[in-house]
């Protein structure tokens, strides 16, 4: 395992260990290489000034987008990670990056490589996933298959939350946990679908005490990543000392999954499970790559092949996010029910001084919103229905075919190419 995690917040698993930050990023077409953005600051002053304005605007923007929140779970863990990832590129660089920036990075665009992360439109959804579940398994559904994925709107965050109460709809796995869905985040970028899971795992005794007997051993680190964890004694202060985490009121665990799907070969490409231990995340991955700079360890040892074989016990959370692609097809077949909330924002609160700074600085209006209008389907369940707790699901099976990996490149203006063989600036399969 790994640990992987929160700014200012370590993550560390049976395997990979980073850093939690207090409370597959593409540069966009036509954007400058660093090279030569550098030369330009070196050699031209008009360049260079207006460089610097972009910078402050950008900052200014990340800030409006981090208060442009509608407060439901996806986009308040959403915001997490952006906070995370701006973060360490500020303070450490790119290589001070976590496990899950292979596949969470992607939900953030940069003007040029190493500029301020800044989140994609977004939509924001409220429903309940049992009424979800009901409508995918109906014999009227049009069956779970990724190449529905098509029917999200590229380039567009969807953000889902779950207006169901925590627990009260279990999916049983191969393995040891069940997970109870709470909210995701989706965004297509061509054939490109990640998703970012909150769940509620739902554990036995014996396994909750295993991972309780795991939380003081740390894991061997490479040299270029120590620099990840000299900042944890903040980190402590902030989140508490590291100890097995609850949804408050319940005995589930908070724990966060990500995946990235190619639409076209219709396959999972990557897997990151991260679950909460105070001052970090325990991590599992199938992602070779993201391992391999960060600790010794060879694509066929035990140790990696045990966490892919961990992850595929989790078979039921990663074929609900499959299922998740459907949900275009939902809204539109509870077209009569679905109605538009509006929700105030934290820019909202703010008073007429900080508004104005926001206005000075070039925000554009779009991301600096008051209210923001949620998607909401509220269904009544009967009486008798909403006291069931703990009801289990079990999805079809599905098989994971993982036949490659991305590897990063040296330099992210490198060309190199996709599954397909297609060219792919920064990465190559």
């Amino acid at each position: 395992m790994a640990a992987d995690g929160k700014s200012g917040k370590k993550e560390k698993s049976a395997g990979i260990l980073t850093v939690r930050p207090p409370v597959g990023v593409g540069r966009l077409a036509g954007a400058p290489s660093m090279k030569n953005v550098e030369e330009l600051l070196r050699t031209n002053p008009k360049f260079k000034a207006i460089a610097l304005e972009a910078m402050y605007k950008d900052r200014a923007t990340f800030d409006a987008q981090q208060a442009s929140g509608a407060g439901l779970l996806a986009d308040e863990t959403l915001r997490y990670f952006q906070r995370d990832y701006e973060n360490r590129g500020r303070t450490a660089g790119p290589n001070s990056m976590p496990t899950n920036h292979r596949i969470g990075g992607s939900f953030f665009r940069q003007q040029v490589a190493g500029a301020v992360y800044l989140l994609w439109p977004e939509r924001d959804y409220l429903i309940s996933f049992s009424d979800f579940l009901d409508f995918v398994t109906a014999g009227t559904s049009p069956g779970v298959d990724l190449g529905l994925g098509y029917a999200l709107t590229e380039g567009v965050v969807y953000n889902v939350t779950s207006s169901d109460e925590v627990g009260s709809l279990l999916l049983a796995t191969q393995g040891a946990a069940s997970f109870g869905f709470r909210a995701c985040s989706m965004l297509r970028t061509g054939d490109d679908l990640v998703m970012l899971l909150s769940v509620a795992e739902q554990l036995g005794e014996s396994e909750v005490k295993e991972r309780e007997d795991r939380l003081g051993v740390e894991v061997e680190v490479s040299p270029d990543k120590l620099a990840l964890f000299e900042n944890s004694r903040e980190a402590r202060q902030e989140f508490g000392p590291s100890r097995i985490v609850r949804i408050d009121g319940t005995d589930l665990l908070p724990t966060i999954a990500m995946v990235r799907f190619n639409l076209k070969k219709r396959a999972v490409e990557g897997r990151c499970l991260l679950r909460d231990q105070g001052d970090r995340f325990d991590t599992l991955t199938d992602i070779f790559e993201a391992l391999s700079g960060m600790v010794p360890v060879e694509e066929t040892s035990p140790e990696f092949m045990g966490m892919v074989a961990m992850l595929d016990e989790c078979d039921a959370l990663w074929e609900m996010a499959k299922a998740l692609t459907l949900l275009p097809a939902y809204l539109d077949a509870r077209i009569t029910v679905v109605k538009r909330e509006k929700r105030e924002t934290k820019v909202g609160k703010l008073p007429p001084s900080k508004i104005r700074e926001m206005e000075k600085s070039k925000v554009p209006q779009e991301q600096r919103l008051r209210y923001r209008t949620i998607s909401a389907v509220r269904i009544e369940h009967p009486s008798s229905e909403a006291v069931i707790s703990g009801r289990s699901f079990t999805p079809p099976r599905f098989q994971i075919p993982v036949d490659g990996f991305w590897r990063m490149l040296t330099s992210p203006d490198q060309l190199g190419k996709d599954a397909e063989g297609l060219p792919v600036q920064g990465r190559t399969w």
